[in-house]
């Protein structure tokens, strides 16, 4: 979530935009993205609480010396993708909102994205596997006959 944070700072003190009535838009769309990983909104958990979630049941069941349940490994996958996703659109949000220049090799705005945007396609963390993952740990489907084998 620091990553969102920094994109923001530094594109509301550096953006191409700075004096147009565009920025704030911009800022305030991307402001939104990142609060939705900092409350809960709706009644429903927000990437925050999906990460403080994922962690205080590992933690659990590390203290206890037991191993997550399928249903509980499979969730913390699901929150994982969740707080990846609500981040990667806040990163765009900003990027948006700083222009192409975002993307030049010498601003830090690229490689934040750039790593985001990495992070959040990896087989582990991709939304839609994990949403199955999980799909499926909490229909019963046992085990062996999820779709991949690191859960």
């Amino acid at each position: 979530m620091g990553a969102g944070r920094l994109c923001a700072s530094w594109v509301s003190g550096s953006s191409p935009l700075s004096g147009s009535r565009k920025l704030p838009l911009k800022i305030a769309h991307a402001n939104g993205k990142l609060l939705d990983c900092e409350r809960r909104q709706q009644g429903q958990p927000n990437a925050h609480l999906h990460v403080w979630r994922a962690a205080a049941d590992i933690d659990a069941a590390a203290t206890a010396s037991d191993k997550l349940p399928y249903v509980g490994r499979a969730r913390v996958r699901a929150d994982t993708a969740y707080a990846i996703t609500k981040i990667r659109e806040a990163i765009d949000a900003l990027l948006s909102a700083h222009g192409a220049s975002s993307f030049a090799d010498a601003s830090p705005l690229q490689r934040i994205w750039r790593d985001s945007n990495t992070t959040g396609r990896h087989a582990v963390v991709d939304p839609l596997v994990n949403q199955e993952v999980y799909g499926k740990a909490l229909l019963g489907i046992p085990y062996e006959e999820n779709i991949t084998p690191l859960i």
